[in-house]
């Protein structure tokens, strides 16, 4: 995943930073694909 903004980027199963500005990890959520549905679990 890209920042648009700073263009930080980040490992999208980890969110661990992958390349400068980044340096700090963003949070990650469980995701589910039900029959082409997506559902990300914020709980």
């Amino acid at each position: 995943i890209e920042c648009p903004l700073h263009q930080g980027r980040f490992d999208v199963r980890t969110g661990q930073p992958t390349c400068d500005p980044a340096c700090d990890p963003v949070r990650v959520y469980p995701v589910k694909i039900e029959d082409g549905r997506v559902y990300v679990e914020l709980s």
